[in-house]
């Protein structure tokens, strides 16, 4: 008889908690129960056998001294319960001393319920469960009110079955963005299927969107079938749409709205059934207005649109990022990056975004020794790395084009008309220029409403003379 294992889950979030209780007993059949405090954690220990506990490290704040209390009870009572403590990033301290108490392993907010399964089977070798393969939802990493915005608007259409398309800088995470789309559509059982139209060769692009037929051009030795078609059912996601030649933004409005692709060198048309992603770095409109991209296929490719915010728009993000990606780049490792190298990173203006963030850790994490990433192992990718303690920015300053010096006679590349905004805009550049050219950090520098810092950078053009 298979044996049944029973968990006690200690949370003060009653969404957390009960989502957790949901998900092991649906995903992993152990049977829980629940406790919001210490005491009553206490009481139910001493009711019943439990095989395993799992705790919030940070119970009922400020104090949220509870967590490590019940790993301490526990080790004292019961030291046959493996405890598994859940911790936010800037909780570590309190996760390693709960490990040096007889605590069996952590798991890091937000939660991501496949290494949570993981910890559990560890701590219950006994139990009767296997990783499911599935259809993992991607994970947007963030805290920040952009990624929160994010996630709420990609669950509300995602169930759509109209046209997304997805606009933000490179680097940003446009496709995981689309992936994540896909994921929560209902076509999620379906397949994913990416292509990057700028990577494509213009004479191969139709025979790769729609397939064709051995024989039709030199070099068609067999039957291909076009992406159109493997996406049967699923996503297509076109990355850089705005990179399609004119010509073939004809034949792609034509398979939209048709539902069905020609493959080249056949004569009839094949009915498709795919939802269309697309996304860029470039603003479309502006591209239709110079006549480079058909406006009838913008219409059609954005019923709706999503923005995906750049990294200096969400620096609140950057721990859990910095975090998430040592954790994938070295699975089987630990590192740790200093309180100065953390704060570098939040000043740093990202041309690459969250694709640029992840090079500088991956190189740090090359550089560094005792597995501990300083300011001094972070890098510029193709440039020399810092040499001593300061921030990325002072590299920066010293290999990118300096901003106007707020001395300078700004009048002639900015729209200001008298002293007083002359003077408002000589501030404005002193705070831009120390923050990294971060605008939000640079609005709270001089204590500004973001709104008026919005409005005033705008009047005043300053973007014209950013130094990116």
């Amino acid at each position: 008889m298979m044996k049944k294992f029973n968990c006690l889950v200690v949370d003060d979030e009653p969404e957390l908690l009960e989502t957790l209780i949901i998900d092991l007993q649906r995903s992993m059949g152990i049977a829980c129960q629940s406790a919001s405090t210490l005491y009553e954690a206490k009481i139910l220990l001493s009711q019943k056998r439990y095989d395993l506990c799992i705790t919030d490290m940070a119970l009922n704040p400020p104090h949220g001294k509870e967590g490590l209390e019940l790993v301490q009870h526990i080790q004292a009572e019961y030291p046959n319960i493996p405890t598994i403590i859940i911790t936010a990033f800037g909780d570590m301290d309190n996760a390693i001393q709960a490990f040096r108490q007889g605590a069996f392993d952590y798991i890091t907010k937000p939660l991501d319920f496949s290494v949570l399964h993981n910890v559990v089977k560890n701590a219950l070798p006994d139990l009767n469960y296997s990783s499911p393969q599935p259809n993992k939802p991607p994970e947007l990493i963030g805290i920040s009110k952009p990624v929160q915005d994010l996630r709420k608007q990609i669950k509300k259409i995602a169930r759509s079955e109209a046209a997304i398309h997805i606009s933000g800088e490179s680097g940003s995470g446009k496709e995981l963005v689309a992936r994540s789309i896909h994921h929560y559509s209902t076509r999620s059982n379906k397949a994913f299927i990416p292509v990057n139209c700028g990577a494509i060769p213009e004479d191969l692009v139709e025979s790769e969107l729609f397939g064709h037929k051995k024989g039709s051009f030199t070099g068609a030795h067999s039957d291909r079938t076009g992406l159109f078609e493997e996406a049967k059912g699923g996503t297509l996601f076109l990355d850089e749409v705005s990179e399609l030649p004119l010509n073939m933004q004809v034949k792609l409005l034509r398979a939209i709205q048709e539902k069905a692709v020609r493959p080249v060198g056949m004569n009839k048309e094949i009915a498709t059934d795919v939802r269309i992603i697309s996304a860029t770095h470039q603003n479309l409109l502006d591209l239709v207005n110079q006549g480079k991209f058909r406006e009838d296929l913008y219409f059609r490719i954005r019923v709706f649109e999503l923005q995906v915010p750049p990294l200096r728009d969400r620096t609140a993000d950057i721990k859990l990022l910095v975090q998430h990606i040592m954790q994938r780049l070295r699975p089987n490792e630990t590192y740790t990056i200093t309180a100065k190298a953390l704060t570098a990173l939040e000043k740093y203006h990202y041309r690459g975004n969250v694709r640029e963030l992840e090079n500088i850790i991956e190189a740090a994490m090359t550089l560094c020794t005792n597995h501990t990433i300083k300011p001094s192992n972070l890098e510029f990718i193709g440039q020399a790395p810092c040499i001593d303690d300061s921030p990325l920015e002072h590299v920066r300053a010293k290999t990118s084009t300096p901003i106007i010096s707020p001395t300078d006679d700004l009048t002639q590349s900015l729209t200001i008309k008298n002293d007083k905004e002359k003077f408002d805009c000589h501030k404005m550049l002193i705070a831009l220029q120390q923050t990294g050219w971060n605008k939000t950090r640079a609005a709270k520098l001089l204590d500004m409403p973001w709104g008026k810092f919005r409005h005033r950078y705008d009047k005043y053009g300053l973007d014209s003379i950013k130094p990116f």
